[in-house]
């Protein structure tokens, strides 16, 4: 870990390749390290990392980045890999949207003109050659230390990884770095995958062989730094209890939505300062709340309008909280719809006051009713638990295929006990529906939670054991469903869904 720990850009965690570690991306850290905060990843079995018990996978490798970048309270980083380690970089971010705020590549890995372990080596012989021998000498260490049953299986894992299938999953911005002298990254194979990616561009370091970041890392930061400066650099944030994992003489200097900052909380001891930003941030999700049901009160939106006939994708269908109408989700309803989704509002719910049982039901009708077939439900709250019900109803039935929902107490909330309404009382953690959507726990797989750092009505958060978890850095019950991060976590939710299928 090196850097200023100034918010001001954007952190960078360094992600390597096969047989290596964080050791030869140490001279391209300390020449980022003046103006960004950099850490550098010894994966597990590599480096001074002790040895799994198999050799891991592309997905095992980029859960764990994924899991290590939580763990040290990293938000909004640029993750760059390179060779398998762009993989890895690639497989954590299409898995874990919110992750990262964009992507570097350098010499990315496996170019289909030579997806065989001859073809590797082959190309590995011609890099060798090109390589200076600090280089070289670095990377034969650490091959030796990782051993060559481990390598020779590892590479089986890195040949069968399709990265072009990969990057197409990731919505946000990247780059990808070849240097011009690169035997194993080809030109073509480089630009190949700047087509596939949504958001994507090239660029080449003049004479630079395979690992350029070692061997010209001054050359490397010099092409990086346009795209690094595109980042903007009031929307990154530090988790609250950052700093203090750094060194306790450190000040956390942003979090989210600059509640710290209008509270005037930053001088102020980290229990009592996060207690304010939760109180800020509990201020501001009702405030948006009440905006949204006048709105949906005054708007004649028509939900007819977010259909689309002609679309290849699932059909979504919508399942507002409890006392929500359809509108509630409408920001969620525009991203799918600007992606060519057939979104569908179920109208019948009305405010979403009923039982489940009863709510279940209706939405049940509307599917038959409409003839629709292999949707995926996107919701909010209460809706998650809707969904979940439906998806425990139609057993080997293929009308749903999963459920994508934000801030859904599948557990409860004991802040259920301070309101007696009726419609409240399905959330008290032993509520009898609670109890009996918990113990069909098979379906869970089919269902991806969304969720925040605080949420005023869920103390005890929305992961749901068995599904796809996605924790953003959010604040409020309601307020995120106004954020881009959530717009694009449910998005990658539906799309990852409809591939699981």
């Amino acid at each position: 870990m090196r850097g200023t720990f100034a918010p001001q850009r954007p952190p960078i965690v360094l992600v390597h390749g096969i047989g290596v570690s964080g050791e030869y991306f140490l001279r391209f850290a300390d020449v980022l390290a003046p103006d960004y905060d950099v850490y550098t990843l010894d994966l597990p079995g590599y480096g001074k990392t002790p040895n799994p018990e198999h050799a891991l996978t592309v997905p095992e490798l980029a859960e764990t980045v994924a899991g290590t970048v939580a763990a040290l309270g990293v938000v909004d980083p640029v993750l760059i890999g390179h060779s398998m380690g762009c993989q890895t970089v690639l497989d954590a971010t299409a898995e874990n949207p919110g992750l990262c705020a964009g992507f570097i590549l350098i010499a990315p890995t496996v170019d289909p003109s030579a997806r065989s372990l001859g073809g590797q080596a082959l190309r590995l012989l011609r890099d060798i050659l090109r390589e200076p021998p600090a280089s070289n000498a670095v990377i034969f260490r650490n091959y030796l230390r990782m051993g060559p049953l481990r390598y020779l299986k590892t590479t089986q894992h890195m040949l069968a990884y399709r990265t072009e299938d990969a990057i197409a999953r990731c919505a946000v911005p990247g780059l990808i770095v070849r240097g011009s002298q690169d035997p194993i990254a080809s030109a073509a194979w480089v630009q190949l995958l700047a087509e596939l990616a949504p958001r994507g561009d090239v660029v080449e370091v003049p004479g630079g062989p395979h690992a350029v970041q070692h061997s010209q890392p001054r050359e490397l930061a010099a092409v990086c730094a346009p795209f690094l400066n595109t980042f903007d650099s009031h929307r990154l944030r530090r988790t609250p209890g950052y700093m203090a994992r750094v060194g306790p003489d450190e000040t956390d200097s942003g979090t989210d939505d600059d509640a710290e900052s209008s509270l005037g909380l930053q001088a102020l001891p980290g229990r009592i300062r996060q207690a304010g930003t939760n109180l800020s941030a509990w201020i501001r999700d009702y405030t948006y709340a009440a905006r949204r049901q006048t709105a949906g009160v005054l708007s004649r939106t028509d939900p007819q309008t977010y259909r689309h006939r002609e679309s290849e994708h699932p059909t979504v269908v919508l399942l507002p909280g409890i006392y929500e109408t359809w509108a509630f989700l409408r920001p969620v309803a525009d991203t799918l719809r600007g992606n060519s989704y057939d979104v569908r509002a179920v109208v019948e719910l009305g405010y979403n006051g009923g039982t489940l049982q009863d709510m279940a039901d209706r939405v049940e009708a509307y599917l038959s009713r409409e003839g629709i077939r292999g949707c995926v439900l996107v919701a909010h709250s209460k809706g998650g638990l809707i969904g979940k019900l439906l998806l425990t109803r139609q057993a080997n039935d293929d009308a749903i295929k999963g459920l994508v929902t934000l801030n859904t107490p599948f557990g409860g909330s004991p802040l259920a006990r301070l309101l007696p309404l009726p419609a409240l009382r399905v959330f008290l953690p032993r509520s009898p529906e609670l109890a009996e959507l918990g113990a069909s726990s098979d379906v869970n797989t089919k269902i991806v939670s969304i969720y925040g750092q605080f949420d005023p009505h869920i103390p005890g958060g929305s992961h749901l054991e068995g599904a796809h978890n996605v924790q953003l850095g959010t604040r409020g019950h309601f307020l995120p469903l106004s954020d881009p991060r959530v717009h694009e976590a449910f998005l990658q939710g539906v799309r990852r869904l409809s591939r699981d299928s």
